[in-house]
C-alpha cells in the first residue's frame, strides 16, 4: 500500500496543480456565520409516512432516527472522538448497542452518521426495519 512519503507527494502535487491558486479566507467563516440554534425545550417527535412496494408488508418498515447536536464545529478533537465512539457503539459488527438491538429483535439494522460540516454538528442514529410497537421501545 501507499506509504507516508507517497501520500505527502500526492498532497503536494494536488496543492501545486490545484489548491495553490486559491487564497485561504478565514474572514469568510466569521462573516457568514449562522447564529447558533438554541436547544429544544423538549424532544421533538415527527412521524412521516413513506411509500413501499405494493407487494411489501408494512409490518417491519418503521424507521427511527434520533439526533443530537454535538457542540460546535470549532471543536475538531471532540468531533473526532464522537465519530469514533459512534462507530464503535453503532456501526461496527459486534458493537454493543447494535448487537443489543439486533439480538432483541427490536430492529433489523442500525447505523450512525456524524454530520460535521455545519456550525452545529450533529450525530444521527438510524434504526431500520422495526415494528411500530418496537419503535416506541427504541426511543
Amino acid at each position: 500500500g501507499p506509504d507516508a512519503a507517497s501520500a505527502e507527494q500526492a498532497l503536494a502535487l494536488m496543492h501545486d496543480r490545484h489548491y495553490s491558486r486559491f487564497a485561504r479566507r478565514d474572514d469568510l467563516w466569521q462573516a457568514n456565520t449562522v447564529p447558533l440554534q438554541p436547544p429544544l425545550a423538549q424532544r421533538a417527535r415527527v412521524e412521516v409516512e413513506y411509500s413501499i412496494g405494493a407487494d411489501e408488508s408494512s409490518s417491519e418498515k418503521t424507521l427511527v432516527a434520533l439526533a443530537w447536536v454535538l457542540g460546535t464545529s470549532d471543536e475538531p478533537e471532540a468531533l473526532i472522538l464522537a465519530q469514533g465512539l459512534a462507530h464503535l457503539l453503532f456501526n461496527k459488527e459486534g458493537s454493543p448497542v447494535r448487537e443489543a438491538l439486533l439480538k432483541s429483535h427490536l430492529a433489523q439494522d442500525i447505523s450512525s452518521r456524524l454530520t460535521y460540516d455545519l456550525r452545529q454538528p450533529f450525530l444521527t442514529v438510524v434504526v431500520k426495519n422495526a415494528s411500530h410497537d418496537n419503535a416506541q421501545k427504541i426511543v
